[in-house]
């Protein structure tokens, strides 16, 4: 082993069973030389994964030395390699960066890409950007790019498997299963709308200007933020309202809206209007939400509260029980299995499985600090783990730095983290039953992958 071919992708199934995908200094499919460094990879319900990875190849060629590699058809397979034909642009035009990946159950890999600019094929920053699809080089296709007309307007931005605040982790612009998609488009008159792709064919879903009259009376749509998508292919987002018509004032403007199977949008929570579940204040700003498949939503938000309680006004809601419900608040929530006294100080990422625990529906689990506090014993050394919803409905602590795992202090926690090019997709958890993975680094420097699997 040398430092040229130390480093490799392998999965490891409900058996325990370990199996090498990839690894640098070996030969990577689709290409005549090795793999020089690879990317974290997603991973499906049907066990296949997809990654980024570079080559190595010469200086002359390093236009071509980053790929997209994906096992969805059945073995490992080059999908799109920068420096080759891109689908669905002119003959000539090339990849030029892969931006974001996903990894569909049946449609294969999606990832969101950049072309070449090109003054003599036509290709520019107003177009050149686009949405793929595909399993290999062979059936790789273009679904949407910029400079695309959709319902009359010209489409001059795209918001797809970007990096969120506190939501990276769970998959959120495209149906796991189907390989549908969901995302947050601008067009060149500055309208902004959700887009909706349903079997290869995009359309606009709801447009700056939209009534929202169902919801509160007389007030229209001014701009969404980036929508997710569960396997019903039902949407979550945040918007903001226009200010005047309905009475809208820039106090109570912004809200979170779903799609559900009762066919109609629903309001779950809107800023500056009645108090928010657990609290005696009003919201005042809220982060995208998590959506799962029993259409149930989670969030982070903020509350309107004096600079004096600012260490309280962050907190984490959910309607996973049939009405939106506290899960847990900044500096006044008793943090579980912690010391009394211990509070939580932030929520760094939270996600949002079918069931918590065995058998809850909908149970939240996040990654936190807990604040200082020396009466209860927690410093730096103690202060981050999981928490997660149980079946009972209790929130519980999963692990907190400074425990002991197999004799050995755990020092460092990876959940849910944020990573380069595969945010968007479901990573750290079981979205059907809650159970978790996450990193573990220990005093001695060494780290293990850890699963908790629930009773």
């Amino acid at each position: 082993m040398t430092t040229a071919n130390d480093a490799g992708i392998w999965t490891l199934d409900n058996t325990n069973t370990q199996t090498l995908i990839a690894r640098i200094g070996s030969g990577a499919p689709g290409t005549s030389a090795n793999f020089l460094t690879l990317n974290d990879p997603v991973l499906n319900n049907n066990g296949a994964v997809a990654f980024r990875g570079t080559l190595k190849l010469p200086r002359a060629q390093a236009a071509a030395a980053t790929g997209i590699w994906s096992t969805s058809g059945g073995s490992l397979q080059l999908v799109a390699q920068t420096g080759t034909q891109a689908p669905g642009y002119p003959a000539g035009a090339t990849f030029s960066a892969f931006t974001s990946l996903g990894l569909t159950d049946s449609a294969g890999v999606i990832l969101l890409a950049t072309v070449t600019s090109s003054r003599t094929l036509g290709i520019t920053a107003a177009n050149d950007v686009g949405i793929w699809q595909g399993n290999s080089t062979s059936d790789l296709h273009l679904v949407l790019r910029l400079g695309q007309t959709l319902s009359g307007k010209t489409l001059s931005a795209l918001s797809f498997l970007p990096v969120e605040t506190c939501v990276n982790g769970q998959t959120r612009n495209f149906n796991s299963v189907s390989g549908d998609i969901v995302c947050e488009g601008t067009f060149t008159d500055k309208t902004t709308g959700v887009l909706n792709i349903f079997g290869g064919t995009p359309l606009v879903a709801i447009l700056s200007g939209a009534s929202a009259d169902f919801f509160i009376s007389g007030a229209t749509f001014a701009s969404y933020n980036n929508p997710v998508m569960n396997t019903t292919d039902y949407d979550a987002f945040v918007a903001t309202l226009s200010v005047g018509p309905g009475g809208v004032t820039a106090a109570d403007s912004v809200g979170i809206w779903d799609d559900t199977s009762t066919g109609e949008g629903h309001l779950v929570a809107r800023s500056g209007t009645g108090t928010a579940p657990g609290t005696s204040a009003t919201f005042l700003s809220f982060n995208d939400p998590v959506y799962n498949d029993n259409e149930a939503i989670a969030f982070r938000a903020t509350l309107n509260l004096p600079k004096s309680q600012a260490a309280t006004a962050t907190g984490l809601w959910c309607d996973s029980t049939g009405s939106l419900t506290l899960v847990a608040q900044q500096g006044t929530t008793q943090a579980p299995g912690c010391p009394d006294g211990a509070t939580f100080s932030a929520f760094t990422e939270l996600a949002l499985p079918d069931q918590g625990g065995a058998t809850n529906q909908g149970g939240v689990i996040f990654l936190a600090t807990l604040n200082a506090n020396p009466a209860a014993g927690v410093t730096t050394a103690n202060n981050l783990g999981i928490w997660a919803v149980d079946n009972t409905g209790t929130l519980q602590l999963i692990v907190r730095t400074g425990d002991i795992l197999d004799g050995k202090t755990v020092t460092g926690l990876a959940f849910l983290p944020v990573e380069t090019y595969v945010n968007g997709q479901t990573r750290s958890f079981a979205q059907s039953t809650g159970d978790l993975v996450y990193l573990a680094t220990f005093s001695d420097k060494s780290t293990a992958i850890v699963n908790v699997v629930f009773p």
